[in-house]
């Protein structure tokens, strides 16, 4: 039985500064009405991209999900009619992407490809449509105007997870304790914390704070996870793999010296967010 080939995909980049400003909130160019699940984010400091809804997605479990997705990717871009009058890194057919780590996982692993992008780096600001005719990649100048929201989510209440912040000491003790004994060599500790607002707490929302708060770290938000990550597990760009890990393991040194850059980083995590461009 032969394949169904993969469709073609429309993407159509342009300039916008001229028509929103080169200092425009990203976040505040998508429609009210656009429901949270179905934005997505990469940013970093003052540049990044913002999507909204969905042309395309994969989903995928176990472990081939790796595999599977960047096949799909690699045939989507091989058929894609791409037009890019910006042509800086992020503009384009671009897809978001969150990962399991875990084979095993129950967690879908997603490539979400939006219907529109927008995006600033090196001085540019640029939106991009994406559909699966040509009509639908036209760029709707009247959709190009900054969108009044409001951040508010009323009162929000915080309230311990599975651990209380009385016996989280106690877990780090134990945490120690085996180490110190042989039993593992290396322990990641999180605490889970419960959040419940007054009112429905809107995705712009979060990643504005996190964007805003947490300026050197990269900010995503991709099939409803939202965070802000200091770590960047891979970057491919001109050829080129970089990976910034702040997990490391080393030996104590009983008569420790000046800072030694011999440790071993290590990944670990339930979920990895990814941005890959056509």
């Amino acid at each position: 039985m032969t394949a169904t080939p993969p469709p073609t995909v429309y993407a159509q980049t342009v300039d916008i500064s001229d028509v929103v400003g080169a200092d425009v909130d990203l976040l505040s160019l998508i429609p009210a009405d656009i429901p949270g699940e179905s934005i997505s984010a990469w940013l970093r400091e003052d540049h990044g991209l913002v999507g909204w809804g969905r042309c395309l997605e994969f989903r995928g479990t176990g472990p081939d999900r790796f595999a599977e997705a960047e096949t799909w990717w690699k045939n989507i871009v091989a058929r894609a009619d791409v037009s890019d009058a910006v042509r800086v890194f992020g503009s384009g057919l671009v897809t978001f992407g969150t990962f399991s780590f875990a084979d095993d996982s129950e967690h879908e692993s997603v490539l979400v490809v939006p219907e529109v992008i927008v995006g600033r780096r090196d001085g540019a600001v640029w939106r991009t449509d994406i559909g699966l005719t040509v009509r639908d990649a036209e760029i709707k100048r009247a959709d190009l105007a900054p969108h009044q929201w409001s951040p508010q989510s009323g009162e929000v209440q915080f309230t311990d997870g599975s651990i209380t912040a009385q016996g989280w000491p106690e877990v780090v003790a134990k945490a120690v304790s085996r180490i110190q004994s042989g039993d593992v060599e290396k322990v990641v500790l999180a605490r889970d914390i419960v959040a419940q607002a007054e009112h429905d707490i809107d995705v712009r929302t979060l990643v504005g704070r996190l964007n805003s708060r947490y300026a050197a770290t990269w900010t995503f938000a991709v099939d409803g996870i939202v965070g802000a990550t200091p770590e960047m597990l891979v970057r491919l760009r001109d050829a080129q793999a970089r990976s910034r890990v702040l997990a490391g393991t080393v030996r104590r040194d009983s008569h420790p010296g000046p800072s030694r850059p011999e440790a071993h980083p290590e990944l670990e995590g339930t979920t990895a967010p990814i941005l890959a461009c056509g």
